[in-house]
Protein backbone atom coordinates (compact mmCIF):
# COMPACT_ATOMS: atom_id res chain seq x y z
CA UNK A 1 0.00 0.00 0.00
CA UNK A 2 1.13 3.39 -0.68
CA UNK A 3 2.10 6.10 1.69
CA UNK A 4 3.18 8.69 2.99
CA UNK A 5 5.64 8.35 5.81
CA UNK A 6 7.45 10.45 8.23
CA UNK A 7 10.96 9.43 7.76
CA UNK A 8 12.55 6.56 10.03
CA UNK A 9 16.16 4.74 10.16
CA UNK A 10 14.07 2.48 8.19
CA UNK A 11 13.79 4.17 4.92
CA UNK A 12 17.30 5.57 4.63
CA UNK A 13 18.45 2.62 3.12
CA UNK A 14 16.38 3.07 -0.28
CA UNK A 15 16.24 6.85 -0.05
CA UNK A 16 20.08 6.63 -0.73
CA UNK A 17 19.50 3.99 -3.24
CA UNK A 18 17.41 6.79 -4.69
CA UNK A 19 19.59 9.42 -4.39
CA UNK A 20 22.32 7.21 -5.79
CA UNK A 21 20.07 7.13 -9.15
CA UNK A 22 19.51 10.38 -9.55
CA UNK A 23 23.26 11.20 -9.67
CA UNK A 24 23.82 8.72 -12.38
CA UNK A 25 21.33 10.45 -14.44
CA UNK A 26 21.99 13.68 -13.78
CA UNK A 27 25.76 13.96 -13.11
CA UNK A 28 25.41 17.76 -12.01
CA UNK A 29 23.78 16.71 -8.70
CA UNK A 30 26.86 14.19 -7.62
CA UNK A 31 28.43 16.63 -5.16
CA UNK A 32 24.98 17.20 -3.62
CA UNK A 33 24.00 13.56 -3.61
CA UNK A 34 27.40 12.60 -1.93
CA UNK A 35 27.39 14.86 0.73
CA UNK A 36 23.94 14.75 1.30
CA UNK A 37 24.80 10.52 1.72
CA UNK A 38 27.41 11.64 4.12
CA UNK A 39 25.74 13.44 6.01
CA UNK A 40 23.22 10.88 6.57
CA UNK A 41 26.05 8.07 7.68
CA UNK A 42 27.80 10.76 10.02
CA UNK A 43 24.82 11.10 12.20
CA UNK A 44 21.31 9.24 10.71
CA UNK A 45 19.78 10.99 13.90
CA UNK A 46 20.14 14.58 13.05
CA UNK A 47 19.44 13.84 9.32
CA UNK A 48 16.05 12.61 10.28
CA UNK A 49 15.00 15.39 12.76
CA UNK A 50 16.14 18.12 9.84
CA UNK A 51 14.08 16.14 7.14
CA UNK A 52 11.15 15.63 9.15
CA UNK A 53 10.84 19.62 9.51
CA UNK A 54 9.28 22.13 11.83
CA UNK A 55 6.08 23.28 12.33
CA UNK A 56 5.54 24.95 9.14
CA UNK A 57 7.42 23.01 7.00
CA UNK A 58 7.46 18.82 6.93
CA UNK A 59 8.88 16.21 4.71
CA UNK A 60 7.19 12.98 4.01
CA UNK A 61 8.80 9.88 1.87
CA UNK A 62 6.54 8.73 -0.31
CA UNK A 63 6.39 5.12 0.41
CA UNK A 64 5.75 1.23 -0.42
CA UNK A 65 6.20 -1.64 1.28
CA UNK A 66 9.18 0.06 3.28
CA UNK A 67 10.76 1.06 0.03
CA UNK A 68 11.13 5.01 -0.08
CA UNK A 69 9.98 6.09 -4.45
CA UNK A 70 9.82 9.96 -3.41
CA UNK A 71 9.63 13.06 -1.17
CA UNK A 72 6.91 15.22 -0.39
CA UNK A 73 7.18 18.47 1.63
CA UNK A 74 4.38 20.05 2.93
CA UNK A 75 4.58 23.81 3.86
CA UNK A 76 1.25 24.77 5.80
CA UNK A 77 1.80 28.56 5.41
CA UNK A 78 3.46 30.88 2.50
CA UNK A 79 5.14 33.85 2.32
CA UNK A 80 5.24 35.97 -0.68
CA UNK A 81 8.26 34.04 -2.02
CA UNK A 82 6.81 30.45 -1.31
CA UNK A 83 3.56 31.56 -2.78
CA UNK A 84 4.95 31.86 -6.39
CA UNK A 85 8.35 29.56 -6.01
CA UNK A 86 7.50 26.38 -3.99
CA UNK A 87 4.31 26.64 -2.87
CA UNK A 88 2.47 24.07 -0.33
CA UNK A 89 3.38 21.01 -1.64
CA UNK A 90 6.63 20.06 -3.48
CA UNK A 91 7.38 16.61 -4.68
CA UNK A 92 10.11 14.77 -6.43
CA UNK A 93 10.29 10.97 -7.11
CA UNK A 94 13.39 8.68 -7.26
CA UNK A 95 14.69 8.14 -11.04
CA UNK A 96 13.98 4.39 -10.70
CA UNK A 97 9.96 4.79 -9.87
CA UNK A 98 8.91 7.65 -12.49
CA UNK A 99 6.36 7.11 -14.88
CA UNK A 100 4.43 4.86 -12.85
CA UNK A 101 1.51 6.99 -11.41
CA UNK A 102 3.27 7.23 -7.68
CA UNK A 103 3.40 11.41 -8.09
CA UNK A 104 -0.02 11.65 -8.81
CA UNK A 105 -0.84 9.08 -5.82
CA UNK A 106 1.39 11.33 -3.46
CA UNK A 107 0.24 14.30 -3.95
CA UNK A 108 -3.55 13.31 -3.97
CA UNK A 109 -2.64 11.79 -0.48
CA UNK A 110 -1.13 15.45 0.31
CA UNK A 111 -4.04 16.85 -0.30
CA UNK A 112 -5.24 14.73 2.60
CA UNK A 113 -2.87 15.78 4.97
CA UNK A 114 -3.51 19.66 3.93
CA UNK A 115 -7.57 19.17 4.33
CA UNK A 116 -6.78 17.83 8.09
CA UNK A 117 -4.47 21.16 8.85
CA UNK A 118 -7.25 22.94 7.58
CA UNK A 119 -6.51 24.69 4.48
CA UNK A 120 -9.25 25.13 1.59
CA UNK A 121 -6.68 25.20 -1.03
CA UNK A 122 -3.37 24.33 -1.97
CA UNK A 123 -0.65 26.51 -4.28
CA UNK A 124 1.62 24.59 -6.79
CA UNK A 125 4.27 25.96 -8.90
CA UNK A 126 6.71 24.17 -11.09
CA UNK A 127 9.49 24.89 -13.59
CA UNK A 128 8.22 25.99 -16.98
CA UNK A 129 9.66 23.02 -18.56
CA UNK A 130 8.92 20.77 -16.20
CA UNK A 131 5.58 18.72 -17.67
CA UNK A 132 6.02 15.74 -15.59
CA UNK A 133 5.30 17.66 -12.37
CA UNK A 134 2.32 19.85 -14.08
CA UNK A 135 0.95 16.87 -15.68
CA UNK A 136 0.37 15.69 -11.94
CA UNK A 137 -0.65 18.79 -10.85
CA UNK A 138 -3.84 18.89 -13.05
CA UNK A 139 -4.02 15.45 -12.80
CA UNK A 140 -5.28 16.48 -8.99
CA UNK A 141 -7.56 19.09 -10.18
CA UNK A 142 -4.89 21.88 -10.19
CA UNK A 143 -5.86 24.85 -12.20
CA UNK A 144 -3.44 26.82 -13.82
CA UNK A 145 -3.50 30.63 -12.80
CA UNK A 146 -0.48 31.81 -14.61
CA UNK A 147 3.31 32.40 -15.41
CA UNK A 148 5.30 34.04 -12.52
CA UNK A 149 8.29 35.88 -13.45
CA UNK A 150 11.30 35.53 -11.32
CA UNK A 151 13.06 38.72 -10.21
CA UNK A 152 16.29 36.32 -8.63
CA UNK A 153 17.13 34.68 -11.76
CA UNK A 154 15.66 31.13 -10.88
CA UNK A 155 13.93 30.73 -13.54
CA UNK A 156 9.95 31.14 -14.25
CA UNK A 157 7.38 29.42 -12.83
CA UNK A 158 4.35 28.18 -13.85
CA UNK A 159 1.82 28.50 -10.80
CA UNK A 160 -1.58 26.64 -9.82
CA UNK A 161 -4.17 26.06 -7.30
CA UNK A 162 -5.71 23.06 -6.25
CA UNK A 163 -9.20 23.27 -4.07
CA UNK A 164 -9.40 20.94 -1.16
CA UNK A 165 -12.49 18.65 0.15
CA UNK A 166 -12.73 19.43 3.28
Amino acid sequence: MLQLAVPDKSHLPSYKEGLLKLAEIQPSKTQAVQEEIKEIDHSPEIFLLKMIGDDNEKNFFLVKEQEVLGIFTFRSKLDEALENFGGHVGFGISPQHRNNGYATQGLNLMKTIAAAQGLHELVLTCALDNQASEKVILKNGGIFEGVIQDKLNRGDNKKFRIKLEL
